[in-house]
């Protein structure tokens, strides 16, 4: 009679232990593919932990580190002005494939898929629902 307890206690561990997982695995998923909240320390601590990389890994001489620090700020500082410039172009693009797709769908329909982006632009992928891999590495060509 008192084997069903032990038993009981072991499916409850068991259980709770997966939940707990599952739970957690889903939630370091969600913080990962988060945005920053602060671009602008996410933008400074992204050319520090570059400019360590390249530094720890290739080992200049003291002399060229603040000639490789200029240009990864040069570079990252081209790479937002090509990414402010082109922004606007890539909205105008979405909101007119938007207007294409809204075009063949009833007014219902529309709002359950303006209510569906918006959920997604906002994170919310479901609890079992995993965000888009990141795009595939491509080696660089010889």
């Amino acid at each position: 009679m008192k084997n069903w307890k032990v038993w009981t206690a072991f499916l409850t561990v068991f259980a709770t232990g997966i939940i707990v997982g599952v739970v957690g695995v889903g939630l370091v998923i969600q913080q990962h593919f988060e945005r920053p909240r602060d671009m602008g320390k996410f933008h400074t601590t992204m050319r520090a932990r570059l400019v360590k990389d390249i530094v720890d890994t290739v080992q200049p001489d003291e002399s060229a580190i603040p000639a490789i620090r200029e240009a990864v700020d040069e570079t990252l500082a081209e790479l937002e002005k090509v990414r402010t410039d082109t922004q606007p172009r890539v909205k105008a693009i979405l909101e007119k494939g938007r207007k294409r797709i809204i075009a063949h769908l009833t007014p219902e329909q529309a709002v359950l898929r303006d209510r569906m982006a918006e959920e997604r632009k906002r994170g919310k992928f479901g609890f079992f629902r995993l965000p888009p891999p990141p795009p595939p590495f491509m080696p660089p060509l010889p």
